[in-house]
């Protein structure tokens, strides 16, 4: 009868032994497995970040060509606007000094 006890005792470590080794069988693949979603959460959240700020930087970049085309053309028109003052200026400028030299050579 002890025998069958001893017996029962060590039937019943070493099922407590398995159940130990494969709990932590079982805990290891669970951190493996966390660990392993944990990397792809950031990998995948890195991914979407570059794409942000890609598409951040296309954004930027497609406003600053825009406000660069609407500077162009103020300044073109300013340019021009400028010629013409010049033009006009330059005309009455000659005409002024036509005039005072015809008026001096008269005198």
């Amino acid at each position: 009868m002890i025998e069958e006890i001893i017996d029962s005792i060590l039937q019943a470590e070493d099922k407590a032994e398995e159940i130990v080794r494969r709990s932590q069988t079982q805990a290891k693949e669970i951190v493996a497995q966390a660990r392993l979603q944990a990397e792809r959460i950031v990998a995948d959240a890195k991914a979407q970040a570059e794409r942000d700020v890609r598409q951040a930087l296309e954004t930027a970049r497609a406003e600053a060509d825009r406000a660069s085309e609407r500077m162009r053309a103020s300044f073109a028109q300013t340019d021009e606007a400028l010629r013409e003052s010049a033009r006009a200026n330059r005309d009455a400028a000659m005409d002024l000094i036509l005039e005072r030299l015809t008026a001096d050579g008269d005198r």
